[in-house]
């Protein structure tokens, strides 16, 4: 099978993704989000959260407006946002680019060093357990097991948020007439993309959620909620294969930073 070639545009998503999700975390936690690279217990934004949130959006400034632009320009523009962003950043900064591209894959990290030149080894004694291996925290990538997307209805969203009240989970929704007023129909797409654990211990999956608007027949909608595992085993999956998983991938970040329709050039 033919592989999708991965070029800048794909890393800026890849970036862009990674810290829209990874600023949230840390923002609900108050502590330092970690993957694969080691820290430097001197340099503020690797030990404070703060200052970690800082680094990320730095990194990232710029990117969604990248992301918004029109197919003959954007490729050009993630590339020259992509040099300017690894220049002027910090080592720390350039670690967590090259740790989360060599995360998704080797082809993304290939598609950084074409554009920037030389990147940090990540391979080799620079390693740390990432959430996943250390026990149950983390971003859900999608060769990850539990990685997943399934189409549902209103109904079953329904009954997603209701347990989610139960126990307390973090919801977009602040009761379920909220949610009926909003989204419209059979048109729910839900995406699997962090493993966390309430205060008590319990694993949570924190799912993207996009949708119909209710009330417009052509308006999506982007949403988070916090489901239990057991309940995300059993809805019915949309997934099927690497290439349709690594597809949704695309369409959700998409979705996240922002779609509109494009003007001709």
């Amino acid at each position: 099978m033919c592989r999708r070639r991965v070029g800048p545009l794909d890393v800026v998503a890849v970036l862009t993704e990674c810290a829209s999700v990874e600023i949230r975390w840390m923002a609900d936690t108050g502590q330092v989000y970690v993957e694969d690279e080691r820290l430097d217990p001197n340099s503020p934004s690797d030990v404070d959260a703060l200052a970690r949130m800082h680094l990320l959006a730095d990194v990232t400034h710029g990117f969604a407006n990248v992301l918004r632009m029109g197919a003959v320009r954007r490729g050009h523009a993630a590339r020259a946002a992509l040099r300017w962003r690894w220049s002027a950043t910090s080592g720390s900064g350039r670690r967590w680019m090259a740790s989360r591209l060599a995360l998704r894959s080797p082809r993304h990290i290939a598609a950084l060093r074409a554009v920037v030149g030389e990147v940090p080894d990540t391979a080799h004694g620079t390693l740390r357990p990432t959430p996943t291996q250390a026990g149950g925290t983390g971003l859900i990538r999608a060769t990850d097991v539990d990685f997943r997307v399934c189409r549902i209805d209103v109904e079953t969203l329904v009954r997603l948020q209701e347990s989610a009240e139960r126990r307390g989970l973090a919801t977009r929704w602040s009761s379920v007439d909220a949610l009926r007023a909003q989204v419209a129909g059979d048109r729910v797409l839900l995406q699997t993309f962090q493993r966390q654990r309430t205060a008590d211990g319990s694993a949570v999956v924190r799912c993207l959620l996009l949708f119909g608007v209710l009330g417009d027949d052509v308006a999506g909608g982007v949403a988070t909620l916090d489901v239990d595992p057991h309940d995300v085993q059993r809805l019915p999956r949309a997934d099927a294969g690497p290439a349709v998983r690594s597809a949704m991938v695309d369409v959700f970040v998409l979705a996240t930073g922002g779609i509109a329709m494009m003007t001709k050039q």
